[in-house]
Protein backbone atom coordinates (compact mmCIF):
# COMPACT_ATOMS: atom_id res chain seq x y z
CA UNK A 1 0.00 0.00 0.00
CA UNK A 2 1.50 3.36 -1.05
CA UNK A 3 1.25 6.18 1.45
CA UNK A 4 1.25 9.85 0.33
CA UNK A 5 3.48 11.65 1.85
CA UNK A 6 2.55 14.21 4.64
CA UNK A 7 3.12 18.09 5.24
CA UNK A 8 3.89 18.65 9.01
CA UNK A 9 4.67 21.59 11.07
CA UNK A 10 8.35 21.78 12.71
CA UNK A 11 8.33 22.83 16.48
CA UNK A 12 9.85 26.07 17.25
CA UNK A 13 12.91 27.19 15.61
CA UNK A 14 16.93 27.16 17.03
CA UNK A 15 18.60 30.17 15.81
CA UNK A 16 22.05 30.37 16.00
CA UNK A 17 24.43 32.34 18.48
CA UNK A 18 26.53 34.43 16.05
CA UNK A 19 24.27 36.91 14.60
CA UNK A 20 25.49 40.43 13.34
CA UNK A 21 24.61 43.13 15.78
CA UNK A 22 24.01 45.83 12.57
CA UNK A 23 22.23 43.26 10.42
CA UNK A 24 18.54 42.37 10.82
CA UNK A 25 19.34 39.27 9.28
CA UNK A 26 18.45 36.09 11.23
CA UNK A 27 20.15 32.84 11.47
CA UNK A 28 18.66 29.48 12.31
CA UNK A 29 20.43 27.15 13.44
CA UNK A 30 22.26 24.16 11.25
CA UNK A 31 20.50 21.97 13.76
CA UNK A 32 16.74 23.47 13.21
CA UNK A 33 15.51 21.21 10.36
CA UNK A 34 16.26 17.88 12.56
CA UNK A 35 14.60 19.08 16.15
CA UNK A 36 10.88 17.89 14.69
CA UNK A 37 12.91 14.66 13.75
CA UNK A 38 13.92 14.25 17.27
CA UNK A 39 10.76 14.74 18.92
CA UNK A 40 8.88 12.60 16.84
CA UNK A 41 11.72 9.82 17.28
CA UNK A 42 11.09 10.47 20.80
CA UNK A 43 7.82 9.62 20.65
CA UNK A 44 8.10 6.36 19.06
CA UNK A 45 10.46 5.41 21.49
CA UNK A 46 8.17 6.31 24.36
CA UNK A 47 5.11 4.59 22.76
CA UNK A 48 7.28 1.48 21.13
CA UNK A 49 10.27 0.47 23.44
CA UNK A 50 8.13 -0.24 26.66
CA UNK A 51 6.86 -3.51 24.53
CA UNK A 52 9.90 -5.04 24.12
CA UNK A 53 10.73 -3.65 27.91
CA UNK A 54 7.71 -5.70 29.05
CA UNK A 55 8.60 -9.17 27.21
CA UNK A 56 11.92 -9.03 28.49
CA UNK A 57 10.45 -8.52 32.49
CA UNK A 58 8.39 -11.48 31.55
CA UNK A 59 10.95 -13.85 30.34
CA UNK A 60 14.48 -12.65 32.79
CA UNK A 61 15.55 -15.82 33.39
CA UNK A 62 17.10 -15.26 29.49
CA UNK A 63 18.81 -12.41 30.33
CA UNK A 64 19.15 -12.20 34.33
CA UNK A 65 19.86 -8.80 35.35
CA UNK A 66 22.42 -7.53 32.22
CA UNK A 67 21.85 -3.69 31.88
CA UNK A 68 19.35 -2.65 29.00
CA UNK A 69 21.19 -1.64 26.51
CA UNK A 70 20.54 0.82 23.54
CA UNK A 71 22.87 1.81 20.34
CA UNK A 72 22.11 5.10 18.57
CA UNK A 73 24.33 4.60 15.16
CA UNK A 74 25.52 7.63 13.28
CA UNK A 75 25.70 9.80 16.04
CA UNK A 76 27.69 12.34 14.90
CA UNK A 77 28.78 14.94 17.46
CA UNK A 78 26.03 13.48 19.95
CA UNK A 79 24.02 16.28 20.47
CA UNK A 80 21.00 15.09 18.73
CA UNK A 81 21.80 11.87 20.05
CA UNK A 82 21.45 12.76 23.60
CA UNK A 83 17.46 13.52 23.38
CA UNK A 84 16.77 10.08 21.96
CA UNK A 85 19.32 8.33 24.38
CA UNK A 86 17.05 10.67 27.34
CA UNK A 87 14.21 8.79 25.95
CA UNK A 88 15.47 5.66 26.46
CA UNK A 89 16.93 5.77 30.29
CA UNK A 90 13.18 7.35 31.19
CA UNK A 91 11.31 4.25 29.50
CA UNK A 92 13.74 1.79 31.82
CA UNK A 93 13.40 3.46 34.96
CA UNK A 94 9.86 3.77 34.31
CA UNK A 95 8.77 -0.11 33.53
CA UNK A 96 12.37 -2.17 35.33
CA UNK A 97 14.57 -1.99 38.61
CA UNK A 98 17.60 -2.86 35.51
CA UNK A 99 20.38 -0.55 34.45
CA UNK A 100 20.76 1.34 31.34
CA UNK A 101 23.33 1.43 29.10
CA UNK A 102 23.68 3.45 26.02
CA UNK A 103 26.15 3.34 23.31
CA UNK A 104 26.61 6.53 20.66
CA UNK A 105 28.71 5.52 17.91
CA UNK A 106 30.50 7.09 14.87
CA UNK A 107 32.35 6.44 12.08
CA UNK A 108 35.12 9.59 12.76
CA UNK A 109 36.57 9.66 16.00
CA UNK A 110 36.84 13.41 15.49
CA UNK A 111 33.50 13.98 16.56
CA UNK A 112 34.51 11.98 20.05
CA UNK A 113 35.27 15.23 21.71
CA UNK A 114 32.25 17.01 21.85
CA UNK A 115 30.57 13.52 22.30
CA UNK A 116 32.65 12.86 25.05
CA UNK A 117 31.89 16.08 26.74
CA UNK A 118 28.14 15.73 26.22
CA UNK A 119 28.27 12.51 27.78
CA UNK A 120 30.21 13.69 30.67
CA UNK A 121 28.13 16.99 31.54
CA UNK A 122 24.77 14.85 30.86
CA UNK A 123 25.83 11.84 33.16
CA UNK A 124 26.43 13.89 36.16
CA UNK A 125 23.64 12.57 38.96
CA UNK A 126 22.57 9.55 36.51
CA UNK A 127 24.36 6.57 38.39
CA UNK A 128 22.38 3.85 36.66
CA UNK A 129 22.97 5.02 33.00
CA UNK A 130 26.35 4.08 31.69
CA UNK A 131 26.76 6.15 28.44
CA UNK A 132 30.28 5.11 26.15
CA UNK A 133 31.42 5.42 22.24
CA UNK A 134 31.67 2.72 19.50
CA UNK A 135 33.75 3.73 16.35
CA UNK A 136 32.67 2.16 13.19
CA UNK A 137 30.66 2.64 10.50
CA UNK A 138 26.73 2.41 11.02
CA UNK A 139 26.22 -0.69 8.82
CA UNK A 140 28.65 -2.96 10.63
CA UNK A 141 27.43 -5.09 13.35
CA UNK A 142 28.97 -2.79 16.51
CA UNK A 143 28.31 -5.38 19.75
CA UNK A 144 27.78 -9.11 20.33
CA UNK A 145 24.89 -11.52 19.03
CA UNK A 146 21.55 -10.40 20.64
CA UNK A 147 22.75 -8.26 23.30
CA UNK A 148 20.77 -4.99 22.28
CA UNK A 149 17.15 -3.89 23.60
CA UNK A 150 16.92 -0.90 21.41
CA UNK A 151 18.54 0.37 17.81
CA UNK A 152 18.10 3.90 17.11
CA UNK A 153 19.28 6.04 14.54
CA UNK A 154 18.60 9.96 13.06
CA UNK A 155 19.65 11.49 9.84
CA UNK A 156 22.34 8.90 9.36
CA UNK A 157 21.30 6.25 7.10
CA UNK A 158 20.58 7.82 4.12
CA UNK A 159 24.64 8.03 3.97
CA UNK A 160 26.55 5.62 1.82
CA UNK A 161 29.91 4.32 2.73
CA UNK A 162 31.53 4.57 -1.06
CA UNK A 163 34.90 4.08 0.11
CA UNK A 164 34.42 0.32 0.71
CA UNK A 165 33.46 -0.16 -2.54
CA UNK A 166 35.82 -2.63 -4.95
CA UNK A 167 37.33 -1.01 -7.53
CA UNK A 168 35.84 -1.48 -10.76
CA UNK A 169 38.98 0.24 -13.05
CA UNK A 170 39.00 2.47 -15.21
CA UNK A 171 35.45 3.28 -16.39
CA UNK A 172 33.43 6.02 -18.86
CA UNK A 173 32.83 9.49 -17.57
CA UNK A 174 29.01 9.11 -15.69
CA UNK A 175 26.30 10.60 -16.20
CA UNK A 176 24.01 12.12 -13.81
CA UNK A 177 21.48 9.45 -14.75
CA UNK A 178 24.28 6.60 -14.36
CA UNK A 179 25.38 7.99 -11.27
CA UNK A 180 22.19 7.69 -9.69
CA UNK A 181 21.31 4.28 -10.63
CA UNK A 182 24.95 3.16 -9.48
CA UNK A 183 23.94 5.05 -6.12
CA UNK A 184 20.48 3.48 -6.05
CA UNK A 185 22.00 -0.45 -6.25
CA UNK A 186 24.55 0.18 -3.42
CA UNK A 187 22.41 1.89 -1.35
CA UNK A 188 19.89 -1.20 -1.65
CA UNK A 189 23.08 -2.89 -1.01
CA UNK A 190 24.09 -0.99 2.34
CA UNK A 191 20.38 -0.49 3.57
CA UNK A 192 20.46 -4.31 3.73
CA UNK A 193 23.93 -5.33 5.16
CA UNK A 194 22.83 -2.66 8.41
CA UNK A 195 19.78 -4.30 8.74
CA UNK A 196 21.19 -7.53 8.34
CA UNK A 197 23.70 -6.07 11.37
CA UNK A 198 21.15 -4.51 13.24
CA UNK A 199 18.60 -7.69 13.49
CA UNK A 200 22.03 -9.86 14.61
CA UNK A 201 22.56 -7.23 17.76
CA UNK A 202 18.52 -7.01 18.58
CA UNK A 203 17.80 -9.02 21.66
CA UNK A 204 13.93 -11.04 20.55
CA UNK A 205 11.59 -8.30 20.33
CA UNK A 206 14.22 -5.95 20.44
CA UNK A 207 13.39 -2.67 18.39
CA UNK A 208 14.64 -0.21 15.72
CA UNK A 209 13.66 3.39 15.96
CA UNK A 210 14.85 5.40 13.18
CA UNK A 211 14.47 8.78 11.24
CA UNK A 212 16.42 9.32 7.77
CA UNK A 213 15.82 11.15 4.65
CA UNK A 214 13.82 10.23 1.84
CA UNK A 215 12.27 11.14 -0.86
CA UNK A 216 8.75 10.64 -2.45
CA UNK A 217 8.03 8.04 -5.04
CA UNK A 218 8.82 11.08 -7.55
CA UNK A 219 12.65 11.12 -8.84
CA UNK A 220 13.38 14.65 -7.39
CA UNK A 221 16.46 15.42 -6.81
CA UNK A 222 17.25 16.07 -3.09
CA UNK A 223 17.60 20.26 -3.13
CA UNK A 224 20.68 20.90 -1.14
CA UNK A 225 22.69 18.20 -3.18
CA UNK A 226 21.35 19.60 -6.44
CA UNK A 227 22.86 22.67 -4.70
CA UNK A 228 26.01 21.48 -4.22
CA UNK A 229 26.52 20.17 -7.08
CA UNK A 230 25.17 23.41 -9.55
CA UNK A 231 27.66 25.31 -7.29
CA UNK A 232 30.63 22.95 -7.67
CA UNK A 233 30.31 22.92 -11.41
CA UNK A 234 29.87 26.67 -11.25
CA UNK A 235 33.42 27.43 -9.26
CA UNK A 236 35.87 24.32 -10.61
CA UNK A 237 34.08 23.62 -14.01
CA UNK A 238 34.43 19.97 -15.39
CA UNK A 239 38.43 20.44 -15.52
CA UNK A 240 38.96 17.09 -13.08
CA UNK A 241 37.92 13.55 -14.32
CA UNK A 242 35.19 12.12 -12.35
CA UNK A 243 35.03 8.59 -13.83
CA UNK A 244 34.25 6.15 -10.97
CA UNK A 245 31.41 6.38 -8.05
CA UNK A 246 33.88 8.05 -5.30
CA UNK A 247 34.69 10.64 -7.31
CA UNK A 248 31.63 11.40 -9.44
CA UNK A 249 29.55 11.62 -5.93
CA UNK A 250 30.69 14.14 -3.91
CA UNK A 251 28.41 14.23 -1.23
CA UNK A 252 27.60 10.14 -0.65
CA UNK A 253 23.79 10.71 0.50
CA UNK A 254 20.60 8.65 -1.04
CA UNK A 255 17.05 9.54 0.07
CA UNK A 256 15.45 6.17 -0.73
CA UNK A 257 11.93 5.76 -1.33
CA UNK A 258 9.38 3.59 0.39
CA UNK A 259 9.38 1.42 -1.96
CA UNK A 260 13.18 0.87 -1.31
CA UNK A 261 12.96 0.81 2.55
CA UNK A 262 10.04 -2.06 2.36
CA UNK A 263 11.83 -4.16 -0.16
CA UNK A 264 13.92 -6.12 2.42
CA UNK A 265 11.18 -6.88 4.64
CA UNK A 266 9.35 -8.12 1.30
CA UNK A 267 12.09 -10.91 0.46
CA UNK A 268 11.07 -14.28 2.36
CA UNK A 269 14.46 -15.99 1.39
CA UNK A 270 17.09 -12.91 1.98
CA UNK A 271 14.67 -10.75 4.78
CA UNK A 272 16.12 -10.06 8.11
CA UNK A 273 14.81 -11.79 10.81
CA UNK A 274 13.01 -8.08 11.58
CA UNK A 275 9.23 -7.38 10.92
CA UNK A 276 8.40 -3.94 9.63
CA UNK A 277 5.97 -3.04 12.27
CA UNK A 278 5.30 0.75 9.78
CA UNK A 279 7.03 3.05 7.91
CA UNK A 280 5.96 6.62 6.82
CA UNK A 281 7.83 9.26 4.66
CA UNK A 282 6.00 12.85 5.00
CA UNK A 283 7.14 15.86 3.84
CA UNK A 284 8.48 18.15 5.99
CA UNK A 285 8.52 21.59 5.26
CA UNK A 286 11.52 23.33 6.85
CA UNK A 287 12.68 26.07 8.90
CA UNK A 288 14.93 27.95 7.01
CA UNK A 289 11.90 28.46 4.81
CA UNK A 290 9.03 28.91 7.29
CA UNK A 291 11.25 32.01 8.88
CA UNK A 292 11.51 33.37 5.59
CA UNK A 293 7.73 33.28 4.78
CA UNK A 294 7.19 35.16 7.79
CA UNK A 295 9.80 37.79 7.56
CA UNK A 296 10.59 38.30 3.84
CA UNK A 297 14.72 38.45 4.91
CA UNK A 298 16.07 36.91 1.93
CA UNK A 299 19.40 37.13 3.14
CA UNK A 300 18.77 35.54 6.59
CA UNK A 301 17.35 32.68 4.48
CA UNK A 302 20.32 31.96 2.42
CA UNK A 303 22.82 32.56 5.24
CA UNK A 304 20.64 29.60 7.29
CA UNK A 305 19.92 27.13 4.08
CA UNK A 306 23.79 27.91 2.99
CA UNK A 307 25.12 26.56 6.49
CA UNK A 308 22.89 23.68 6.89
CA UNK A 309 23.99 22.73 3.67
CA UNK A 310 27.67 23.78 5.09
CA UNK A 311 26.94 21.71 8.27
CA UNK A 312 26.21 18.25 7.03
CA UNK A 313 28.56 18.75 3.98
CA UNK A 314 31.72 20.55 4.52
CA UNK A 315 34.49 17.44 6.10
CA UNK A 316 33.41 15.19 2.81
CA UNK A 317 33.61 18.17 0.32
CA UNK A 318 36.60 18.75 1.71
CA UNK A 319 37.69 15.56 1.69
CA UNK A 320 37.04 15.04 -2.02
CA UNK A 321 38.25 18.17 -3.32
CA UNK A 322 41.94 16.96 -2.23
CA UNK A 323 41.33 14.55 -5.06
CA UNK A 324 42.44 17.87 -7.19
CA UNK A 325 43.98 20.25 -4.91
CA UNK A 326 45.89 21.05 -1.84
CA UNK A 327 44.80 21.27 1.65
CA UNK A 328 45.10 25.29 1.46
CA UNK A 329 43.16 25.21 -1.98
CA UNK A 330 40.37 22.77 -0.50
CA UNK A 331 39.56 25.12 2.07
CA UNK A 332 39.47 28.11 -0.50
CA UNK A 333 37.41 26.18 -2.92
CA UNK A 334 35.01 24.99 -0.41
CA UNK A 335 34.20 28.36 0.72
CA UNK A 336 33.49 29.66 -2.86
CA UNK A 337 31.48 26.22 -3.63
CA UNK A 338 29.26 27.54 -0.11
CA UNK A 339 29.62 31.66 -1.19
CA UNK A 340 28.08 30.65 -4.76
CA UNK A 341 25.09 28.48 -2.73
CA UNK A 342 24.28 31.41 -0.93
CA UNK A 343 24.90 34.20 -3.46
CA UNK A 344 21.82 32.00 -5.94
CA UNK A 345 19.20 31.58 -2.92
CA UNK A 346 19.56 35.28 -2.03
CA UNK A 347 19.02 36.45 -5.85
CA UNK A 348 16.32 34.26 -6.00
CA UNK A 349 14.92 32.87 -3.03
CA UNK A 350 11.41 31.56 -3.83
CA UNK A 351 13.02 29.50 -6.28
CA UNK A 352 14.95 27.53 -3.28
CA UNK A 353 12.10 26.16 -1.40
CA UNK A 354 13.25 23.76 1.22
CA UNK A 355 11.68 21.01 2.16
CA UNK A 356 12.50 17.34 2.84
CA UNK A 357 11.29 14.02 3.20
CA UNK A 358 12.27 12.06 5.76
CA UNK A 359 11.12 8.27 6.73
CA UNK A 360 10.68 7.36 9.99
CA UNK A 361 10.40 3.49 10.23
CA UNK A 362 9.81 0.57 13.49
CA UNK A 363 10.81 -2.51 12.97
CA UNK A 364 11.00 -5.66 15.63
CA UNK A 365 13.23 -8.21 16.15
CA UNK A 366 11.27 -11.87 15.53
Amino acid sequence: MTIEPMVLTSPPELYGEDRDAASTSVTLSPAAPQSDDIVALVGEIEEEFPRTLRRRMASRGDCGDVPVTCIDRGSGCGVNSQSLIDAFVRVVRRLTPLSAMAFCNEKFPGCFSPLAATIQSKGRGEPFAYRAMLCGSFLDQLVPDATVDLVTSNAALHWLDLNRLPPRGETPRMTRGGIDRELARIASTQWQRLLDSVATELRPGGKLVASFLARSDGHERHLPLALLDRAIKEVVGDAFERSDTLLACPIPIYPRSRAEIVAPFQRPSKSPPLVLDRCRVEAIECPYYRQFLRSGDAAGYANSFTEFIRAFSSTRLTEWLANWFSADDCHRVANAIYDSIRDRIGREPASYRMRKHRAIIVATKT
